[in-house]
């Protein structure tokens, strides 16, 4: 069982360079990310560590040598997040949580969102994710309803749904409750002309 992120808690910049690390790159041993951040094997055990515990890492495969198997970690859900909102690039992350995380359609979708959101909806998915331990299907829809609001260019919008189609059931759902907004407000005479 993973401690959840404390709102106020702080990631060192060591565990900031880490967390990009991983973002960047498949799954590592702890010895191979020591390497490749130039860091002493102990401090990044130690922030391997820590991170597992907040539940931002999770060993995701094993490496063998010379006979021994050693764990690979790679971000969890949260953990991508966390990435996202730290600066990490998120067509790399798409690439990398596609192959890690290949039935999690929200995750998909949320990254494939990355280029209209900025990173207010990688906090708004960190946040809820800290409090409830995951994306229940409400907080998708509303997710995508903020992006939806936001002053975007016309290609931008077409872009939006192109990316959103590629998720049928997300772009059913979405439209479906679009549609039932606009008869209300219809109802109500605040809404004259709409189509989904």
């Amino acid at each position: 069982m993973w401690k959840p992120v404390k709102r106020n808690q702080v990631f060192s910049p060591l565990e900031i360079c880490i967390l990009k690390n991983l973002a960047e790159n498949d799954s590592q041993t702890i010895n191979e990310t020591a390497k490749a951040i130039n860091k002493q094997y102990k401090s990044t055990f130690r922030i391997f560590t820590s991170l597992k515990k907040k539940g931002i890492i999770k060993k995701t495969t094993f490496k063998e040598h010379r006979g021994r198997k050693y764990p690979r970690y790679w971000l969890t859900e949260l953990g991508i997040y966390t990435a996202l909102i730290e600066g990490a690039n998120p067509t790399t992350l798409l690439e990398k949580a596609v192959k890690t995380y290949p039935d999690n359609e929200n995750l998909h979708l949320l990254l494939g969102m990355a280029p209209f959101t900025g990173i207010e909806v990688f906090r708004m998915a960190f946040s809820t994710i800290r409090n409830k331990g995951q994306l229940e299907q409400s907080d998708m829809d509303t997710i995508i309803l903020t992006v939806a609001q936001r002053n975007l260019s016309t290609e931008q919008c077409n872009q939006f749904l192109r990316m959103l189609r590629e998720h049928p059931d997300e772009y059913e759902r979405v439209t479906e409750k679009i549609k039932r907004l606009a008869e209300l407000l219809e109802k109500k005479g605040e809404v004259t002309n709409f189509t989904a």
